[in-house]
């Protein structure tokens, strides 16, 4: 079940330098989530990537394009460089435009719980009307930046890991 303020979030800053962090369902094999009982939903916000998810018509699943603890990648030369060319697939979409992480929201029941500060200001979420047109209630976000190690949720609150992606998606016959 999705929570109906993750429900706006979406409908806000979606496409966009939002992810969601959400229960998963049985549907979401352990795979995806490595083990996690959560979902972690993004829709990135550039023209190649839109196209590529509205041609398929299955859900697509990717590892972040940057090893754990290492600053992510605004081309896709530096996503070589981090894994090289051999290992992967890059969807070549030019330099970043934001060039800051995505800001991850998840939730504890239906209370909202900012994971991650990105691109998306906790400000601009704080500010989003819940609700009918009109509407003065707004979000509340706490911060749980200083989540113990061991309650960790998502692999950006992870101090250090030198591991690469556990798997790598193919997938033939796009064009440009």
């Amino acid at each position: 079940e999705v929570p109906a303020m993750a429900t706006e979030l979406a409908h806000r800053f979606m496409p966009g330098p939002l992810t969601l962090l959400l229960q998963k369902n049985v549907l979401v094999p352990d795979l995806v989530t490595a083990g996690s009982a959560k979902v972690a939903i993004r829709v990135p916000e550039h023209s190649k990537t839109l196209s590529l998810l509205k041609s398929l018509d299955f859900p697509l699943v990717a590892p972040s394009a940057n090893p754990y603890t290492r600053i992510s990648p605004t081309s896709a030369q530096m996503v070589e460089a981090y894994f090289g060319k051999d290992e992967l697939m890059v969807l070549d979409g030019g330099h970043c435009e934001k060039g800051i992480e995505s800001t991850i929201v998840g939730f504890d029941g239906t209370s909202p719980v900012l994971y991650r500060q990105g691109a998306i200001s906790i400000e601009a979420i704080e500010n989003l009307r819940i609700g009918k047109p009109g509407s003065t209630e707004q979000l509340s976000i706490f911060d749980v930046a200083t989540v113990r190690r061991d309650e960790v949720e998502v692999p950006s609150q992870i101090i250090r890991f030198n591991g690469k992606p556990a798997f790598t998606l193919a997938i033939s016959g796009l064009t440009d």
